[in-house]
């Protein structure tokens, strides 16, 4: 392959634990070759001589998926000056992120950033505070995340993310302010996605959130999912909804997953008006 095949742009490396001559070779003769995923089934390193190879067409990587992330070492990472996507995958048995939390200092174009199960949110908000401002679309999600400092994490994006269009992350009880700030700050806001950790315990927030976002959302906000484990109340809906009354029309929905027991008959009854006026629509 390394001898017929030199313009791959695209390469998914398994088990990338186990060290591959070949693969060196068929790495190091491409001349375009724009993303890279590993994916490693255990927390071993790669190989010093798959990662002289990466580093090797650090001006042509754009994309970076990892799974996990430390089977490199950072100094890879910040190698690739051009990348303009990052994934962290499988982070959960990570406990020492540190030697990682200013990578994304070094890269200036980074302007998608996905990550799964980072465990604690105060580490990831580090990454964010590190960045150079030019991310445009986060997501996060987690199945095994502490809940303390979620708000940390909107923090670091609305003081560190001026440029951002689509938010996904989680949202707690105490985090309102920083939500308000988030929607204060960034005002190229497009699609936001907002979840709860506390699935066995239903917050009586879901109007608090709609006010918040009644009054501050951008002009340029037109997606917006939110929790099941928020009660919203019919009237609370009724007020944001009217609230958007003018705009761009919404697309709107709640993730009844945990608690559709709380998402009423009188809920599908105000959403279905406001979609025949012309102030929300809902994606079949």
């Amino acid at each position: 392959m390394a001898q017929l095949c030199k313009d791959i742009e695209k390469i998914i490396i398994s088990n990338a634990a186990q060290d591959n001559s070949g693969l060196i070779e068929l790495i190091d003769v491409q001349r375009n070759l724009k993303s890279v995923s590993i994916l490693s089934k255990n927390m071993k390193a790669i190989s010093e001589a798959l990662n002289k190879a990466l580093t090797g067409k650090a001006n042509t990587i754009i994309e970076f998926i990892l799974s996990p992330v430390n089977c490199i070492p950072p100094s890879i990472i910040k190698s690739l000056i051009n990348l303009k996507k990052l994934s962290f995958h499988n982070c959960d048995e990570f406990e020492d992120f540190k030697e990682y939390s200013k990578i994304l200092e070094f890269l200036p174009n980074l302007w998608y950033f996905h990550v799964k199960d980072i465990p604690f949110f105060k580490d990831l908000a580090k990454l964010i505070e590190n960045s150079k401002g030019n991310i445009e679309i986060f997501s996060f999600y987690t199945g095994f995340c502490h809940n303390e400092n979620t708000g940390l994490l909107i923090k670091a994006i609305s003081r560190n993310c001026p440029k951002i269009k689509e938010l996904t992350t989680y949202l707690g009880s105490e985090d309102l302010n920083y939500l308000k700030e988030l929607l204060v700050n960034c005002n190229y806001l497009e699609k936001i996605e907002f979840f709860s950790l506390e699935l066995d315990k239903v917050e009586y927030i879901g109007d608090e959130i709609c006010d918040i976002l009644a009054e501050y959302s951008p002009k340029t906000l037109h997606k917006i999912m939110l929790s099941d484990n928020w009660m919203f109340s019919i009237n609370g809906l009724k007020r944001f909804l009217e609230s958007w009354r003018g705009r761009r029309p919404l697309s709107f929905s709640i993730d009844y997953h945990h608690n559709r027991e709380f998402f009423t008959y009188g809920h599908m009854e105000i959403l279905i008006k406001y979609k025949n006026e012309g102030v929300l629509y809902i994606q079949e």
